[in-house]
């Protein structure tokens, strides 16, 4: 079984800090968590998406990467590259995700500088797979009727990476963290968890102690 917190700390099999869990990969439709992006610190210039199945362990604090596993050697979590305008027109994915890059002229020394339309277009690539979803840090969670009960923490999954709970910290400051069973997740959206069940049934659940393993409904 596999915990992946928000904001956990990331280790090489070294024991090398490495940074913190930014965001959750998850197929909406599988359940299947494929990767996790780590936020851009001190120790990484840009965020990285690394795969679950490069993962050895994972608890609620750490996380420790296999052997042979680095983060320079993974996929930045958001590139940027030019593109032609010709090349933009031909590809609708390519012109959905696009800016235009102006040129800009620099005049001599005392003169303003002028901006002119350019034939070159930026386009901004997540580097996740194509249905997936990756999950906003304390993304809301709903109950039926969309009514809000706390905020997403982590996705308890097995060593797969198939998820079968969600441990949520609930609104009510009076109650503790609960395991959201998977199969009561209805929709999955990037800042928002929508489950198919009543905020009683939720409150009915016992709260989540992670000493305890399996996670019982």
């Amino acid at each position: 079984m596999l915990e992946i917190t928000e904001h956990a700390k990331v280790f090489t099999a070294h024991g090398e800090y490495v940074g913190r869990v930014g965001r959750i990969v998850i197929d909406p439709i599988t359940r299947m968590v494929s990767h996790i992006v780590v936020h851009k610190g001190i120790f990484l210039p840009e965020d990285k998406v690394i795969p679950v199945a490069g993962i050895a362990t994972a608890t609620e604090e750490r996380i420790n990467l296999d052997r042979g596993n680095h983060p320079d050697d993974f996929l930045a979590f958001i590139e940027q590259h030019y593109v032609k305008a010709d090349e933009e027109e031909e590809d609708d994915d390519v012109r959905a995700g696009a800016t235009k890059a102006p040129f800009v002229w620099y005049g001599p020394y005392g003169m303003s500088s002028a901006m002119y339309p350019s034939s070159m277009s930026v386009v901004t690539e997540r580097n996740i797979p194509e249905r997936a979803i990756a999950l906003q840090p304390d993304a809301s969670v709903c109950a039926l009727g969309r009514v809000e009960i706390g905020e997403f923490d982590e996705v308890i999954t097995t060593d797969a990476g198939l998820a079968t709970h969600i441990v949520v910290t609930m609104s009510d400051p009076s109650l503790d963290r609960k395991a959201i069973p998977m199969h009561w997740v209805d929709e999955i959206g990037e800042n928002e968890i929508h489950l198919g069940v009543t905020q009683w049934m939720i409150d009915a659940i016992e709260v989540y102690d992670s000493h305890l393993s399996p996670v019982r409904e």
